[in-house]
């Protein structure tokens, strides 16, 4: 037994570095000891070139940086191999650029060796920036208790000597550092949380309820509403109308566990026009719990909500409290509609379509909207209505994915039948299109597979196109022939003798396929 070449197995672990670059201790080159660190994960510009090594830390997002600090640490040390021992003092020594040195001090506090960490985090208060704050805030979760230790410090240091900016800079970082478990909670919510709610700090807690990071925007309203914390704007009334339901939420259970009935009214009121459904929705449970008497026009409006949860709450509220089924609001909505249909209501009607909804829902089937079209479908089918040819092909002939998803749904559970005259009258129309025969053959897939075949040798083409189309329908089907379908004698035999009576519209090739599929036990 030949024995393994490690060497050669672990060759990836060799310093990947050009000719000419390696770096020599007693010539500290700053720029390519930051390249050969990063040059594994630099992403590649518009024209296809590498970023600059320089800018890409500092321009990344300061969420971001973990991810970085995690893929250094995931090579096992490669980024490091050519590091020289006297790194850490070359960086802190040398003459260099602000933007260099604490580019090259967050990625030597990210080093395998604990020992070259914790060396690092001790020269970080000397050099306060966003990229040395940073690297203080991840070590913070550092697996080695003395680096932990050395950067909850250093950390605490940095408060006080980096400016506001850059502390608010990486607040996104400080958010997402609080779901590591070796972060010690009640340190991170003295010294990093306190920072933030100071006094001193207001100006920029202000300014975090209006980040684009979800998740700083619901820690500043959280941390303010539970701290009472005065800002120059109604905090309920603003964490109310954020598009984030988690912020939403969080302001509408303050409310209700904190404030007066008043107060909350007020808040739900709002809470009833969010962005979010499902902030509508709760916000309109809050209302019904706190008030028996909730105003039908209320109730009304909320019937006509595009989303299925709050029409259904509306619904159930409308029922209990005012006696009324919803389903008739909605079909008079509908009705009295004149240029475009309300489509919370059509969706109300499509959800409990019965057979005299029929005919209201035909009146917008040809409506230019496709969720309209697709709402009409599924209610004409819920109620047990048919289409005519015309309507079918203008439907099969749209370009609306969510319709030909309806209808194929449709086909497949046999609510809209397809058969040997609607395709032959859909085919041979002359409003039909490349559009129509495309989306035909995708619904036939949708078929039984030995009703698929049967169809399409049924199918009898006049036309030099039609004849085209239906041996492009027969190489479809031999395509998807390889699987199991149960077959019975008397259906193989029509089968195999229908094939017969094809045999000469189609080649050899073909017809001993569909054969072979036919005959197979």
């Amino acid at each position: 037994m030949s024995s393994m070449n490690w060497k050669r197995f672990f060759k990836f672990l060799d310093p990947q570095v050009p000719k000419g670059e390696h770096l020599d201790t007693g010539n500290f080159l700053p720029g390519v000891l930051l390249d050969q660190a990063l040059r594994f994960m630099l992403p590649a510009d518009a024209q296809g070139d590498r970023v600059q090594v320089l800018a890409f830390l500092e321009d990344l997002p300061a969420e971001r940086l973990f991810d970085i600090d995690e893929r250094l640490r995931s090579y096992y040390g490669t980024p490091f191999r050519n590091w020289p021992s006297t790194a850490v003092a070359d960086i802190t020594s040398s003459n260099m650029t602000s933007s260099l040195r604490q580019s090259l001090l967050f990625v030597a506090a990210s080093h395998s060796n604990g020992r070259v960490r914790q060396e690092v985090l001790e020269s970080l208060p000397k050099y306060s920036g966003r990229l040395t704050l940073a690297a203080a805030l991840i070590r913070c979760a550092d697996w080695v208790p003395e680096v932990r230790k050395a950067a909850q410090w250093v950390a605490s240091q940095l408060l006080d000597r980096c400016t506001d900016s850059d502390v608010v800079a990486v607040w996104p970082l400080a958010i997402r550092l609080q779901s590591r478990g070796r972060v010690a909670k009640d340190w991170f919510s003295e010294h990093i949380e306190g920072w933030m709610l100071r006094q001193d700090s207001l100006p920029w807690l202000l300014s975090l309820l209006h980040s684009p990071n979800t998740s700083v925007r619901a820690w500043a309203y959280e941390k303010s509403i539970e701290g009472n914390v005065s800002l120059s704007i109604d905090l309920l009334d603003s964490a109310i109308r954020d598009p984030n339901p988690r912020i939403a939420f969080h302001a509408l259970r303050y409310s209700l566990h904190r404030c007066d009935e008043a107060r909350t009214k007020a808040l739900a009121n709002f809470g009833v026009e969010a962005p979010h459904p499902v902030v509508r929705r709760e916000s309109l449970r809050a209302l019904a719990t706190l008030d028996s008497d909730v105003p039908r026009e209320l109730l009304h409006r909320m019937l006509c909500d595009p989303s299925a949860g709050v029409r259904s709450f509306a619904a159930f509220l409308l029922r209990e409290r005012c006696g009324e089924q919803a389903i008739d609001y909605w079909r008079s909505v509908i009705d009295g509609d004149i240029e475009r249909p309300t489509l919370g209501a059509l969706a109300g009607v499509a959800d409990n379509a019965q057979a005299e909804d029929v005919v209201r829902l035909k009146r917008w089937l040809a409506y230019p909207k496709g969720i309209v079209r697709m709402l009409c479908l599924n209610g004409i089918t819920k109620a047990g209505g048919t289409l005519s040819d015309e309507e079918f092909l203008r439907l099969v002939t749209s370009k609306g994915l969510r319709v030909q998803r309806a209808i194929a749904i449709a086909v497949r559970q046999g609510a809209l039948p397809l058969d040997k005259r609607r395709l032959l009258a859909t085919v041979t129309s002359d409003a039909a299109t490349s559009t129509t025969h495309d989306h035909l053959r995708g619904l036939l897939r949708e078929l039984n597979h030995w009703d698929r075949l049967s169809l399409i040798l049924d199918f009898h083409p006049s036309k030099e196109s039609e004849l085209l189309w239906f041996v492009t329908l027969l190489g479809d089907w031999v395509v998807d022939s390889n699987r199991y379908a149960p077959l019975g004698s008397s259906t193989r035999t029509r089968l195999l003798d229908l094939l017969q009576s094809r045999r000469a519209e189609m080649d050899s090739q073909t017809f001993q396929a569909i054969q072979e599929s036919i005959s197979r036990l």
